[in-house]
């Protein structure tokens, strides 16, 4: 795979601080290609204001990034949204959602993002736009938690930010 930089997407929610990756050479973070791509697409344009919806609104403003919103285990990562949800007397359901955001939880406060797509069959990987997605969302997760195990990068002191052993916002893989 190839270097990519670790980077917050957006910190400006209350509760949650969402990252992303981005590939070296690459304008855009894998987040935002995901979010161009559906973002102008007809059929998919709802879905996606659900799921920004559920992340900003739901996650970041309200109930952190609780784990109950985390139940669609793809391998290392999770595929949003999940298909239900509950907390407390709200329950959130999603049972038919036709688009995929695949993450990697790291706490209540901090979900990096990857990229997704339209799931078409019964698992992200039978799903011919997706799995390629899968596959990477994988590949960055197992990276990351390396990291993570071998204190390369960490939670900062809030836990709502990532450092590099030596304190640098600025992960480079």
């Amino acid at each position: 795979m190839n270097s990519f930089a670790l980077e917050a997407w957006d910190d400006g929610s209350s509760l949650v601080t969402f990252y992303t990756v981005r590939r070296e050479g690459s304008d855009l973070s894998e987040t935002d290609k995901f979010m161009q791509k559906f973002g102008r697409h007809e059929q998919y344009g709802g879905a996606l204001q659900e799921l920004m919806s559920l992340l900003f609104d739901t996650m970041g403003e309200q109930f952190g990034a609780h784990p109950t919103f985390f139940s669609r285990e793809e391998n290392r990562v999770m595929a949003l949204p999940p298909s239900k949800a509950r907390l407390g007397h709200i329950t959130f359901a999603y049972p038919h959602f036709s688009l995929r955001l695949f993450c990697y939880r790291l706490s209540e406060d901090l979900v990096i993002l990857f990229n997704g797509g339209p799931k078409t069959a019964a698992t992200a990987q039978q799903s011919e736009d997706l799995h390629v997605f899968f596959i990477q969302a994988n590949d960055f997760a197992k990276r990351i938690q390396e990291a993570l195990d071998e204190g390369m990068i960490m939670l900062d002191a809030n836990g709502r930010s990532l450092v590099d052993f030596q304190g640098n916002t600025d992960i480079y893989f």
